[in-house]
C-alpha cells in the first residue's frame, strides 16, 4: 500500500519491481508481507538480516540468491545445489539479474508426494517432489506446533529444513556451515533434525539420547543446564571430567557466543566442537599414548601418562581407572575382567512355570527334597507389589521355604522373592512404589500403565502372552529394572540403588563394585583398595605381618638374645681352634662356631622382620603384595633358610664328630696341613650345601618351578598377587589362540600379558612372589600340597632335615648310654660316686634332644599333615619363623658354650642363691675330669 507523502518519515519504501511502493512503519517487522515484490519489509528487523551470506560479505536481502552466471543440470544436483545455483545470481559488483516475480522467493520442499501410474496393467508409484514458497517471517521461525500429534512433535514448514537457513539473528543462529561452497547459517531448529544441508560435515546432527525421549546436541551436555528432564545431560556419567579451559561452542543454544568450560571428552576427538578449534588444538593438552592409544588430559604434564589396556581385536582403549567397571566399554574386556577376577558364582535359581506367574524358588526344586527338612517344607505364598494390588496384573504365586532363612548369599530374583515374601530372618524386603516420575528409561512403545489399590498409576509390563506382571524395581534416579537385576552385585540402575539397600554385598569404594559377602576377609583381594581384606570387618591379626604384640616382642626379644648370644661364641671360636691341637677337639669347635654362625644369621632375620613390621604396622595390609615381590624378602627368605640349614646340619656332623670320637685316645695330630684340609673343607661343603638350598629358588632357570605369581601394582585388571592358572584363563579369554589344556611358561606368560596393554611407557611388569613370598614372614615354603610346582624340592628338604634331626637324636642317646658307662667305669676305678657329674652331662644331652625335638618334630608333622590337607596350616608360618623354629638359635650357645654356663652360676652366686646348691669336693671335680677325658665330649671349653 503506498503511503500519502505527508507522512513520508513514517512510511517504509519498498525496493522491488513497484519501487514507488511504500508501506506503514507499523507494519514493518510485523510479520507479514506488505512488500509484494521482495517482502523487504521483514528481511531486516532488530538489526538482523535474513538473508543470504555471500563470499565477499555482503548479505543480499531476503531471498536474492548468490552464485555462479554459469549453468548447470538441475536434474543432477541435490536440492541443496539447485537452492543456490537456479537463479544464476552474482554476489560479484553490482550486477544482478532480474527475475519473474514467482522466483524472488526461497523454495524448499514441503512433502513428498507418491503418484500412482498405470502403463501397460502395471500400476507403479512414482515420488513427486512438491515445493513451496518461503517469504522472510518464515525463515529461521520456529516450527509450527500441533497439539493433536502429540507432546514434541513438530509440523515442520520445509520436510529438508532450508527454511532454517540463512539468518543473522544470534537467538536463532546455533551454527555455520557452507552449502553449494557457500558460507550459510543454520537455525537453532535444524539440530539434531538429521538434515544434511552442509557441504561436508554436518555438525548439527552430533546428537546423542542421555535418557529415553531427550535428544541433545553435544554442546548440550555437561553445560550447566539441565536440557532433560531427569538432568541426565549434567550427570557425572556424561560430565566425569570437565575441562577448567573455555571457548564459544561451534553450537549455540542457549548463550550465544559465551565462553564456557566443555567435557575433556571434546579434545582431540575429530570434530572441532570449538568456535576456535581450542579443543582439537594438540599443544594445548597433554598428549598420552601413541596410535591406537592416543589420548589427551586436561591437565598437568606427561608424567600423568600411563600405560593402558588395549581392547581384544585392537578395538580401542581402556584406561586403568575404567577397567572391569562392569560397563563394556570397547566390546570383550568384561569376559576379561571376569576371568581375572574370579568372584564367587552367585546363587539366584528360579524356576518359573505357566507363563512366570508361578516360580519355584530353589530351595523347593526337584532333586533338592532333602533340604525339605532344614527350611521346614515348602509352601506357596502369593507374592504382593509394593503398590499393593493393580487392576488387570497377573497374581505371583511364589513356592518358598516354609522357615526363614539366611538370605545374605540369595541374589537377584531369588533375594527379592525371599525378602518380600517374609522368608528371610534379617532382611527386608528392597521394592518400594513407583512414582509417577519412574519408568523413563522405558521406551514409549513399551509402556503400560495401571491403576493400583492405592489409587496410584503404575507402569506394569506386558509380556508377548498379553499377561501383565508389575515387576519393576524403582530406581532412585527414576529408571526401572526387572527383578533379577536386583541385588545381584551389578549397579543396573546406574545410582547403585539396587545394591545399596541389599544385606548380601560388600561395596568396593575405590572401583564402586559390588562382591557377594563370601569374598570378605577369606585371605584374596578383590577390591582394588584392599577394602574387602583390610577394612574395619576383618580381624586386626590379618591386617599386620606379625600376628599380634605378643609375637612382635618375641621375635625382637630372639632377635636380639641370638644375635648376643652368639655373637660371644663367634668370637671365642678362632681362639679355641688355633689353640686346640686335637683333631677333633678343634673340629667340634669349629662346628659348635658353625652352628653361632647360623644361629647369629637367624637373629639377624628375626630383627630384620620386626623392624619390616614395624616400618609397615598398620600398612602392612594394604602393602602386603609389594612387600612378597620385593627383593628384600628374598634377602630375608635366603638369610632365614641358610640360618636354618648350616646350623642344623652343623648339629648333625658335631654329633657324628663327638659319637665317633669317644673313647678315643687324646693325640697331637691337629696342626698337620692334612687335619686343616679336613676341617676347611667341612666347613665349605656344610656352608655350599645350606647356601645351595637357600639360593636354588631364586635361580631365574628354574622360576617355573618355583615362582608363585605376579604381582602387577596398580592394573585394575589384576587384584593381589596372580597365579599361574588364573593368567592362563585370562590369556586364553583375551587371545583365544591356545588351548586352555596349554600349560604356558612364566616368560610366555609375562610376553602374552604384555601384549593386553600398550607400551608406550614401559608396558606392564608384574613383580614376581617367588619362593620365599609364600607368606609375610618369607620363609622356605615347608607348607605345601601335590598341586604347588615345588612340592617335591620342598618334601625333599624336609626328609633331609627329618634325618638330620634323627642323626642328631640318635647320636646324642649312644652317647648318653657310653657317657653312663664310662661314668660307672670311672666310679669303681676310684670308689666314689659321681652323682652330679653323670646329672650334668645327662641333663645337658637330654635339653639338645629336647630343643630339637621341639623345634622340628611338630613341624615336620603340620608340614606333612597339611601337604595331606587334612588342614590348612599357612596361619601358622608366623609362629614357626618367629617361635618354634629360631628356638633353638637362642639356646644352642647355652647349651654347646661352657662361658654362658659360668655366667649364669656366677649370677646365682651374686644373689647368694649358690650356697644353697650342692658344692662339689675335690674328689668330685677330678673324678668329672677323668671322665670327661675318657669319653672326649667336648661340651666344655678346652
Amino acid at each position: 500500500m503506498d503511503c500519502p507523502e505527508t507522512n513520508l518519515a513514517d512510511t517504509f519504501l519498498c525496493e522491488g519491481e513497484s519501487s514507488s511502493q511504500r508501506v506503514s512503519s507499523s507494519k514493518v517487522c510485523d510479520g507479514y508481507c506488505d512488500c509484494v515484490d521482495l517482502c523487504e519489509d521483514e528481511i531486516t528487523c532488530n538489526n538482523h538480516t535474513y538473508g543470504l551470506i555471500c563470499p565477499d560479505g555482503r548479505t543480499l536481502p531476503g531471498n536474492r540468491i548468490c552464485g555462479p552466471e554459469e549453468s548447470y543440470n538441475f536434474t543432477e544436483m541435490n536440492y541443496s545445489e539447485y537452492l543456490f545455483f537456479k537463479y544464476y545470481k552474482s554476489c560479484s559488483g553490482d550486477r544482478e539479474l532480474d527475475c519473474p516475480k514467482k522466483d524472488i522467493v526461497r523454495y524448499c520442499l514441503e512433502f513428498i508426494k507418491t503418484e500412482f501410474i498405470t502403463e501397460n496393467g502395471t500400476r507403479t508409484g512414482n515420488k513427486k517432489y512438491i515445493y513451496r514458497d518461503l517469504y522472510p517471517p518464515q525463515i529461521c521461525a520456529v516450527p509450527n506446533w500441533n497439539a493433536d500429534t502429540g507432546y514434541g512433535r513438530d509440523q515442520r514448514t520445509c520436510l529438508n529444513g532450508l527454511d532454517q537457513i540463512n539468518c543473522t539473528d544470534p537467538a536463532k543462529v546455533a551454527t555455520t556451515c557452507k552449502m553449494g561452497g557457500y558460507p550459510t547459517t543454520l537455525s537453532i531448529h535444524t539440530v539434531c533434525k538429521n538434515y544434511n544441508m552442509c557441504d561436508t560435515e554436518n555438525y548439527q546432527n552430533e546428537c546423542l539420547e542421555p535418557e529415553i525421549g531427550c535428544t541433545v546436541h553435544k554442546v548440550q551436555i555437561c553445560d550447566g543446564i539441565k536440557d532433560c528432564q531427569l538432568g541426565y545431560d549434567e550427570d557425572e556419567i556424561h560430565c566425569p571430567i570437565v575441562t577448567t579451559k573455555r571457548c564459544v561452542p561451534r553450537v549455540n543454544m542457549a548463550y550465544p557466543n559465551v565462553a564456557r568450560m566443555f567435557p575433556a571428552s571434546w579434545i582431540m576427538d575429530g570434530l572441532r566442537d570449538c568456535a576456535d578449534g581450542t579443543d582439537e588444538d594438540e599443544g594445548s593438552w597433554v598428549k598420552c599414548g601413541s596410535g591406537n592409544s592416543v589420548r589427551y588430559y586436561t591437565t598437568g604434564s606427561s608424567e600423568i601418562c600411563r600405560d593402558v589396556f588395549n581392547c581384544p581385536g585392537n578395538n580401542g582403549f581402556v584406561e586403568f581407572q575404567n577397567l572391569c567397571d562392569k560397563i563394556e566399554s570397547c566390546g570383550g574386556e568384561k569376559a576379561v575382567c571376569q576371568k581375572a577376577k574370579s568372584l564367587t558364582t552367585t546363587w539366584n535359581s528360579i524356576i518359573s512355570h505357566q507363563d512366570a506367574n508361578f516360580k519355584i524358588l530353589s530351595y523347593c526344586m526337584d532333586g533338592l527334597h532333602n533340604l525339605n527338612p532344614l527350611i521346614g517344607g515348602c509352601t506357596l505364598k502369593s507374592f504382593q507389589e509394593p503398590d499393593g494390588d493393580i487392576f488387570g496384573v497377573t497374581q505371583l504365586q511364589i513356592v518358598g521355604p516354609s522357615e526363614k532363612q539366611d538370605c545374605s548369599h540369595a541374589y537377584g530374583e531369588l533375594y527379592v522373592y525371599l525378602s518380600c515374601t517374609n522368608s528371610c530372618k534379617t532382611i527386608e524386603c528392597p521394592l518400594s512404589p513407583l512414582s509417577q516420575h519412574s519408568c523413563v528409561n522405558i521406551p514409549k512403545k513399551d509402556q503400560v500403565f495401571s491403576l493400583s489399590s492405592r489409587y496410584t498409576i503404575r507402569m506394569v509390563r506386558r509380556t508377548r502372552y498379553s499377561q501383565y506382571f508389575g515387576d519393576y524395581f524403582a530406581c532412585q534416579n527414576n529408571k526401572c529394572i526387572s527383578y533379577d537385576k536386583v541385588c545381584n552385585l551389578a549397579d543396573d540402575c546406574g545410582d547403585r540403588s539396587d545394591e545399596d539397600g541389599c544385606k548380601n554385598n560388600f561395596f568396593c569404594k575405590a572401583s564402586k563394585e559390588f562382591l557377594p559377602l563370601t569374598s570378605v576377609c577369606d585371605g584374596k583381594v578383590d577390591c582394588r583398595d584392599f577394602s574387602d581384606e583390610c577394612g574395619s570387618q576383618c580381624s586386626q591379626s590379618s591386617k599386620s605381618l606379625l600376628k599380634g604384640k605378643a609375637m612382635n616382642l618375641i621375635a625382637w626379644t630372639f632377635g636380639f638374645l641370638a644375635m648376643t648370644f652368639n655373637f660371644v661364641v663367634i668370637a671365642k671360636t678362632p681362639g679355641y681352634v688355633l689353640k686346640s691341637s686335637v683333631l677333633h677337639h678343634r673340629m667340634d669347635k669349629m662346628l659348635i662356631g658353625l652352628i653361632a654362625l647360623g644361629d647369629f644369621q637367624m637373629g639377624v632375620y628375626l630383627l630384620g622382620i620386626s623392624s619390616v613390621n614395624f616400618y609397615y604396622s598398620a600398612r602392612y595390609c594394604e602393602g602386603k603384595f609389594l612387600w612378597l615381590s620385593s627383593q628384600i624378602c628374598n634377602v630375608l627368605g635366603v638369610s632365614n633358610t641358610f640360618a636354618s640349614q648350616i646350623s642344623l646340619f652343623a648339629m648333625t656332623a658335631l654329633s657324628i664328630s663327638r659319637i665317633s670320637n669317644i673313647g678315643k685316645l687324646v693325640g697331637n695330630d691337629g696342626q698337620s696341613l692334612v687335619s686343616w684340609c679336613k676341617m676347611i673343607s667341612c666347613v665349605i661343603f656344610l656352608g655350599l650345601a645350606s647356601l645351595g638350598i637357600a639360593l636354588v629358588p631364586l635361580l631365574p632357570s628354574l622360576e617355573d618351578y618355583f615362582s608363585n605369581a605376579l604381582y602387577y601394582d596398580g592394573v585394575t585388571l589384576f587384584s593381589g598377587a596372580v597365579d599361574k592358572p588364573t593368567h592362563q584363563r585370562v590369556l586364553q579369554e583375551y587371545h583365544t589362540r591356545f588351548r586352555a589344556s596349554q600349560s604356558l611358561t612364566w616368560a610366555t606368560i609375562r610376553q602374552m600379558t604384555r601384549e593386553m596393554f600398550s607400551q608406550d611407557y614401559g608396558g606392564i611388569v608384574g613383580s614376581t612372589v617367588g619362593f620365599y613370598g609364600n607368606d609375610g614372614v618369607c620363609i622356605f615354603k615347608y607348607l605345601v600340597t601335590p598341586s604347588d610346582p615345588q612340592h617335591k624340592f620342598s618334601l625333599i628338604i624336609l626328609v633331609l632335615n627329618l634325618i638330620c634331626f634323627v642323626v642328631i637324636t640318635t647320636c646324642y642317646i649312644a652317647l648318653n648310654v657310653r657317657i653312663s658307662k664310662v661314668s660307672k667305669a670311672v666310679t669303681r676305678r676310684k670308689q666314689m660316686n659321681q652323682p652330679r657329674t653323670h646329672r650334668k652331662l645327662y641333663a645337658k644331652i637330654t635339653l639338645i634332644i629336647a630343643t630339637d625335638f621341639a623345634c622340628w618334630v611338630p613341624f615336620i608333622a603340620i608340614t606333612m599333615i597339611h601337604f595331606l590337607r587334612y588342614i590348612d596350616a599357612t596361619e601358622f608360618y608366623p609362629l614357626f619363623s618367629i617361635i618354634i623354629l629360631p628356638l633353638n638359635s637362642v639356646v644352642n650357645p647355652l647349651l654347646y658354650e661352657r662361658v654362658f654356663e659360668e655366667a649364669v652360676i656366677g649370677s646365682f652366686r651374686r644373689l647368694s642363691l649358690w650356697s644353697k646348691m650342692e658344692s662339689p669336693s675335690k674328689g668330685d671335680t677330678l673324678g668329672a675330669t677323668e671322665l670327661e677325658t675318657m669319653s672326649h665330649v667336648t661340651f666344655n671349653n678346652e
